[in-house]
């Protein structure tokens, strides 16, 4: 886990001299991300420059400096992440004729990519962000790992291709303000999040997971280009019986788990009260070498959001060394400046900073890497609210989205002066214009939107649905058996927050204390069989998490697989009392006002009407409020 940067002349003139100054400053800038050692490259030829911040995990060696070279200096490389696998890729490469001058997986990948080309991504498994240079073809290769685990931003600027782990480092290199993008922004206040390759920022994108880009002499502006989805395990074979499955399900989940306990440094777990958690918990300190240390996070304010109890019941039966930490609103408040610094993009999800509270403990204790739960919800159809969206989609929506367009149409008009905002007239909206009921999380719903942004605003915007419309497009396209509804809503999930949102609070915030977040449920094999389950399954009966919850009866007590599901949230409520010092003072709230109407502002600074507004939206307008007023 580290912290990247790059650039490369896309016509193959010499950076300028100032350019590389504003790179080394940014590359200092991701010092927390890499405190461990630092190193930048600049080719023979001035037109690539190579930068990286290391937190050490795998052969903490001098050996494993980057950027780190091959072949007489001819390829080099920046990498951020970790590759489970690499000893395998290694023995494979040595039987080539390749030798090693360094035990970590910097140089398996190097070397990989020497061999085999873009075709070293399908060999990979693990999390990483990296770009290859090649000093005699002058081509730049640049790749993101298959779910999106870890961040990489790019940019062009000055006929420069930059890219980076850190939005902000970028920002720093270009030397500009960066101007926001109206729709992004709409597509944040209605998604809560803004959908890879768009940022919220003009000019600025991201690489979508499991895309590379490759750039070459003479190639002008090179597109992003998809190299792995979840159907890519389409010839896996699923059993008939549910044994089977199980015996398979739990091969896999023991496996992914214990890939991810290779490091050179301690590895601990972070710890809730719930299934994921605990079952991720339990098989990685029956295969870890020592006691492993876990961690957990209670909150002053209110004890109803509190797992505590049930995460030290798990710990004392695993035998982990346990620490807790409560925090509060002041706390909250207290961190909020800092927080925008770690957060690359504005998010609805304040869990993001109970992220940081965890890891910061996690890296008090003396340790660098933790293993995180996410995921579990999402492969095996875990949420309370996604069985109610089913029920409903099965038998009123997918009836009714089959009926005339213009019936549908003058139902939704016909009802617009008479239903209030709720969910039903959404509903009633979604048809009408022929959207899926269900596209994952969000903040704002769509017609709530169109009465509290400012209509000078809503004229330059065009619908933000345009994203999941193109996630359907390729849903459509998967090579799947049999696809049901319920697929979709976890591919959605995988492709919009669980990447935008739980992704960046595992990596940023994680990274805001030099600590680097695993990600068993992710791993691709157990994606990629995960998605070729039939809905009979993983939701049997309606019973959510149905294998899951069986794989994991052979690890851990019943108890604590059937307790009642309650996730992992915060207090909002009890710190919107506080929301001016959490947002800055009221004058702050008016840098706001080229988006929503006076009436909505007012509303918000005099008193915010918590009982109308859910607790998403309330913190999407405060994300975006801190965000503001960085940039000022």
């Amino acid at each position: 886990m580290c912290g990247i940067l790059g650039a490369y002349s896309n016509n193959l003139k010499c950076i300028d001299p100032d350019f590389i100054r504003r790179l080394n400053l940014a590359s200092q800038r991701m010092e927390y991300r890499g405190p461990d050692d630092a190193g930048e490259f600049i080719s023979s030829n001035k037109s690539a420059a190579l930068y990286h911040r290391r937190l050490s995990i795998i052969d903490l060696s001098p050996a494993g400096h980057q950027p780190m070279s091959a072949q007489n200096e001819r390829y080099w490389i920046t990498y951020n992440g970790e590759i489970y696998n690499y000893k395998e890729i290694r023995d494979e490469l040595l039987k080539k004729g390749y030798h090693f001058q360094s035990q970590s997986d910097t140089e398996v990948i190097l070397n990989g990519y020497i061999e085999y080309g873009v075709k070293v991504l399908d060999r990979l498994r693990g999390i990483f962000a990296f770009g290859i240079y090649d000093q005699k073809t002058h081509r730049l290769f640049v790749a993101r790992d298959r779910i999106g685990v870890k961040p990489l931003y790019f940019s062009n600027f000055d006929n420069n291709f930059i890219f980076s782990s850190s939005l902000h480092a970028l920002i720093k290199v270009t030397g500009t303000k960066p101007e926001l993008d109206h729709q992004n922004v709409y597509e944040y206040l209605y998604l809560g999040m803004v959908q890879a390759p768009n940022t919220v920022f003009k000019g600025y994108y991201k690489l979508p997971p499991g895309h590379f880009i490759s750039f070459e002499e003479g190639k002008q502006n090179p597109k992003p280009v998809q190299y792995w989805d979840v159907d890519h395990g389409s010839n896996i074979i699923i059993p008939d019986t549910e044994e089977e499955i199980i015996e398979q399900l739990d091969g896999l989940i023991v496996d992914a788990v214990k890939s991810r306990l290779v490091s050179d440094v301690p590895v601990s777990v972070f710890l809730s009260g719930g299934l994921d958690s605990g079952l991720i918990a339990a098989i990685a300190s029956k295969n870890y070498t020592g006691r492993m240390k876990s961690f957990s996070l209670g909150f002053k304010d209110d004890a109803a959001y509190n797992e505590l109890d049930e995460a030290r019941e798990t710990a004392k039966w695993l035998g982990t060394e346990h620490h807790e930490i409560m925090i509060g609103k002041e706390d909250v408040q207290n961190f909020m400046p800092k927080f925008v610094k770690y957060q690359e993009e504005p998010s609805l999800n304040p869990i993001q900073m109970m992220i940081y509270f965890l890891s910061k403990m996690v890296h008090e204790s003396g340790t660098k890497v933790v293993l995180s739960g996410d995921g579990g919800d999402e492969l095996f159809f875990g949420y309370n609210e996604w069985t109610r969206y089913l029920n409903f989609y099965k038998r009123y929506y997918s009836s009714y989205i089959k009926s005339p367009g213009w019936m549908r149409k003058s139902i939704y008009h016909l009802s617009k002066p008479i239903l209030p905002i709720k969910p039903r007239y959404d509903i009633l909206r979604r048809a009408a214009y022929n959207e899926t009921f269900y596209h994952g999380w969000g903040a704002f719903k769509l017609n709530e939107l169109e009465h509290i942004l400012h209509p000078d605003f809503l004229s330059q915007v065009r619908s933000p649905y345009n994203t999941i419309h193109l996630l359907e497009k390729r849903f459509d396209e998967l090579k799947m058996k049999n696809k049901s509804y319920s697929d979709w809503m976890r591919y959605v999930s995988l492709k919009t927050y669980l990447v935008e949102d739980y992704m960046n609070r595992v990596d940023n915030m994680a990274m805001a204390n030099s600590v680097e977040g695993r990600v068993p449920f992710l791993d691709q094999h157990l994606v990629e069989y995960s998605f070729m389950l039939p809905e009979k399954f993983y939701l049997k009966e309606g019973h959510k998490k149905y294998l899951l919850k069986k794989v994991a009866e052979r690890h851990i007590p019943h108890e604590m697989i059937y307790r009642k599901k309650r996730g992992f949230t915060a207090p909002i409520t009890k710190w919107m009392d506080s929301h001016h010092k959490i947002a800055g003072n009221d004058d702050h709230l008016r840098i706001l006002e080229d988006y929503f109407t006076s009436s909505f502002l007012k509303n918000f600074n005099s008193h915010f009407n918590y009982k109308n507004v859910n607790s998403s939206a309330f913190w999407n307008v405060i994300s975006l409020t801190n965000w503001l007023i960085q940039l000022e």
